[in-house]
């Protein structure tokens, strides 16, 4: 299987007056709204457009951070590839390792997130590889 783009997300400190922004006003739909599952991870919804194509949106509340602005965050977090699975997850860390990327080491973010690791591309934007995220129509809820 290729890679394929599944998704792009963002942090947010203000999670349900978020949700109801792109709701209301950016013609989307909240398709899966997931409570953190550990006290160290963040509530997670994704959203997609109306007219039912899949996911581009992924929200994540943070709650601790600092106050947002256009100057102090970027509009999008990370951009999100789909592998085949945890070994192909596996190997593509590898290959990115050995090119001097320095990503994070591949890791299981529970069931909603999947097994991914993260590696900045050469502007400094984070890029997402994973598995087992199902981010497909079968799995919104």
């Amino acid at each position: 299987m290729p890679i394929k783009f599944t998704h792009n997300a963002f942090l947010t400190k203000h999670y349900k007056e978020s949700l109801d922004f792109y709701t209301k006003y950016c013609d989307m739909r909240v398709v899966k709204d997931r409570p953190g599952e550990t006290p160290t991870l963040p509530n997670i919804a994704w959203l997609a457009p109306n007219d039912g194509t899949e996911p581009i949106f992924v929200i994540a509340e943070a709650p601790g951070m600092n106050e947002l602005s256009s100057k102090s965050e970027p509009v999008m977090r990370h951009f999100g590839f789909e592998l085949e699975s945890r070994h192909a997850v596996d190997r593509h860390y590898r290959r990115v390792l050995d090119a001097g990327l320095n990503p994070d080491r591949p890791a299981y973010w529970g069931e909603t997130a999947g097994y991914l690791f993260f590696v900045r591309d050469p502007d400094g934007r984070v890029v997402e590889f994973s598995a087992e995220q199902d981010v497909s129509p079968a799995n919104w809820d």
